[in-house]
């Protein structure tokens, strides 16, 4: 699951060259509403950066690319 979400981060969040990648687990919270899943991240040396959230079977729930 985790090379796949890589590579889709790679192709769609618009960071054309990455200096720092990080993948976060998240676990569920009924305060916050949220459920369990990952959260991956691209920045590049600039700031630059977006990530992507999926949930447990690798499926992507949101995506925030880089501004142009």
């Amino acid at each position: 699951m985790i090379p796949a979400l890589l590579e889709r981060a790679h192709k769609d969040l618009n960071v054309m060259d990455p200096t720092s990648r990080y993948l976060v687990a998240r676990v569920p919270s009924d305060t916050f509403d949220t459920p369990l899943g990952v959260g991956l991240y691209l920045s590049d040396e600039y700031g630059a950066g977006g990530y992507l959230d999926a949930d447990p079977s690798g499926k992507v729930t949101g995506l925030m690319p880089a501004e142009d």
